[in-house]
């Protein structure tokens, strides 16, 4: 729901106000993101903040308005499918924070980063590295925000062996959805530490994050070895993310080129190489490269090191080809190969508007053939690709569980990643209707995959991708954090509801000699929520599983009875205002408000006859306002208005 702005040139604080930028000219880059493809209604206004606590404000001010409005952190624009997209709201342009200065501040003796988190990667590497230090792990792009990436997770060639960016943060400073500044680590509300990681910007912004750091080398051996057998490209992928440190190699990734697919990177290959490449091309249908790394001080040691891993690995012979590169220029590699594409390209080449119809799923090694069969050598068999298909192993081990982020259930999973180019809105779709055969089939062949930069827009799916456990633990951080689901709306996990109450999604029947009636009671200020969070399990004896959650649009037609018979209009009104209760207000002090001295009278009896456990007479001080307006409908009802 959102505040009319003619509400919020008379509300906002002069603080607040001094930020927001409500020309129309300025929404522009906010209702379109790097995939091009999802377009939002513009938002009301954009918000430059010059401090964290800037943007504390603005959430304060979110909250405490009486009809809070979303609010969406917006790094470099980064997503594919609208998650940083905020209609009618405010959009926090984070890049503001970056004005006047980075801030980035290096720990030498302690090994690690202080870093705002609308910095890029690029500036905290350029940083780390003046100081002889480098990441754990790296994301392949270093141009994105360091909140945006924790908030997802993190991942590329590094993960198998450090796990993801998200795995190396000592500690962050978040603003809640309620306007809360908040430091936490493992051991400091560690609760908002690791939902917040990987937690899709759902419980906070991230303002600021310590990530630890490694020594950087002085120089990377960079291979790419070549295979026209599956088997064996996979076989060596999973061998070399086995090898322990120092043995093996320090970065892996993998791709598949498709349908003849020839290369064309002149910042790795020498035209030799490249001509020797795509005559092998001609020959298969498909081929597939290893991309490894080896990070080292001495170039002797590294020959020597390198040597001994290709003598174990089945490429094909004649198709290993390498180049020294410094540190950076090789986590960097991505963007520079993309600016030398961007630079060369002419005509029909190039594209002035470039759609990115990404898909990326997170798939079980015991399941990678039957990707590999059903995908690659079925749906894509007569695609003709523009852009890149990653396929390469990770360890589980690797990734902290406690988080909120998610992986398949198996040791060692791949990621396969189809990072497509369009240059038309046809073209787009015809790579979008993929990538929906490619979901399919795994769902009919019970492939267990979990999305990476998640999209869904329904509250199965959401639950399917968390898993029940991690799913409740979500909710109840939203709860904690976010209640009135200020937060990132353009995820689409929490759907705000207009004229809500608070807590849950309740029916209530009442049936005497004379009428029928029903009480509906909607909220909280999101619809995906689960009755045994809610009503059913302190209030009733007929408490229902998670199993049997339902949607708002499911369950908004479907009235339950009371359990144990007709119950008073008195009782009706206590077991509402207790639905509602959040289990923190249980020991307010008692009321005094007149009015609902009835209510407190039926506590002992009802606590008695529907087995309520533990209610506090406080909840009617707490909604006294929703109590009345529920009366006088009451009334009006038994009275046959």
């Amino acid at each position: 729901m959102v505040i009319p702005i003619s509400q919020w040139i008379d509300n906002i604080p002069r603080g607040i106000a001094s930020k927001l930028n409500f020309d129309g000219d300025s929404m522009a880059p906010f209702v379109t993101d790097y995939g091009g493809i999802n377009r939002a209604a513009p938002p009301t206004a954009i918000f430059c903040p010059s401090s964290a606590e800037d943007i504390a404000a603005l959430l304060r001010f979110a909250y405490d308005s009486d009809s809070p409005f979303p609010v969406a952190a917006w790094g470099n624009g980064g997503s594919t499918r609208g998650q940083a997209f905020a209609p009618g709201g405010v959009v926090i342009n984070m890049a503001a924070l970056r004005v006047g200065g980075r801030r980035i501040s290096v720990s030498v003796d302690g090994m690690y980063v202080d870093v705002g988190g609308e910095q890029l990667w690029i500036s905290v590497l350029e940083e780390t590295l003046r100081h002889g230090l480098s990441l754990r792990s790296c994301v392949d792009y270093l141009y994105l925000t360091v909140g945006g990436t924790l908030s997802n997770g993190g991942i590329g060639g590094m993960v198998f062996r450090h796990g993801p960016h998200v795995c190396s943060v000592l500690e962050l400073d978040v603003i809640t959805g309620k306007g809360e500044m908040i430091t936490c680590s493992p051991e400091l509300n560690s609760d908002l530490f690791y939902g917040v990681l990987g937690g899709l910007g759902q419980l906070g912004v991230i303002t600021r994050a310590r990530i630890g750091l490694r020594s950087a080398p002085a120089r990377v051996r960079w291979l790419r070895l070549f295979y026209t057998d599956f088997h064996s490209f996979t076989r060596d992928q999973e061998f070399l993310i086995s090898l322990s440190h120092p043995d093996g190699f320090d970065y892996i990734e993998g791709q598949a080129l498709l349908n003849h697919q020839k290369v064309d990177d002149p910042t790795f290959y020498s035209n030799e190489d490249t001509e020797r490449i795509n005559r092998l091309a001609a020959e298969f249908d498909r081929m597939y490269f290893l991309e490894g790394a080896v990070f080292f001080d001495s170039a002797s040691e590294a020959d020597q090191k390198v040597k001994g891993l290709l003598k174990q690995l089945s490429f094909n012979p004649g198709f290993a080809i390498s180049k020294d590169v410094n540190h950076l220029d090789f986590l960097n590699r991505v963007h520079i190969e993309m600016t030398h594409r961007q630079s060369s390209m002419t005509g029909d080449d190039s594209c002035t508007t470039c759609f990115h119809p990404w898909i990326h799923i997170l798939v079980p090694m015991s399941r990678i053939r039957d990707i590999h069969d059903g995908v690659l050598k079925g749906i894509l068999q007569n695609t003709i690709p523009k852009g890149v298909i990653l396929f390469y192993p990770m360890n589980k081990n690797r990734w902290n569980d406690i988080m909120t982020g998610v992986a398949p259930d198996e040791e060692v999973f791949y990621t396969v990643e189809s990072l497509w180019t369009a240059s038309t809105e046809e073209e787009w779709k015809s790579f979008d209707a993929r990538n929906n055969e490619i979901l399919e089939f795994c769902d009919r062949q019970g492939i267990k995959f979990k999305k990476y930069w998640p999209h869904y827009t329904t509250q199965a799916d959401w639950e399917r991708h968390f898993g029940l456990t991690k799913w409740k633990k979500f909710v109840q951080l939203k709860q904690r954090y976010d209640p009135k689901a200020v937060l990132s709306p353009g995820q689409q996990i929490f759907k705000v509801i207009e004229h809500q109450a608070t807590h849950s999604v309740n029916c209530f029947s009442y049936d005497d000699a004379s009428c029928h009636l029903e009480v509906r009671l909607y909220g909280p200020y999101y619809a995906h929520y689960e009755d045994e969070l809610t009503y059913f399990d302190r209030t009733s004896t007929t408490a229902h599983s998670a199993s049997e959650s339902k949607s708002v649009s499911q369950r908004r037609h479907r009235p339950r009875h009371i359990s144990g018979g007709c119950a008073s209009l008195h009782e009706i009104l206590l077991l509402l205002v207790v639905a509602i209760l959040p289990p923190t207000l249980d020991n307010l002090p008692p009321p005094t408000h007149s009015s609902l001295s009835a209510l407190v009278e039926a506590n002992s009896r009802l606590k008695r006859k529907y087995n309520i456990t533990a209610i506090s007479v406080a909840i009617a001080t707490v909604m006294v306002d929703i109590v009345e307006h529920l009366t006088i409908e009451l009334l009006e009802k038994r009275r046959g208005r």
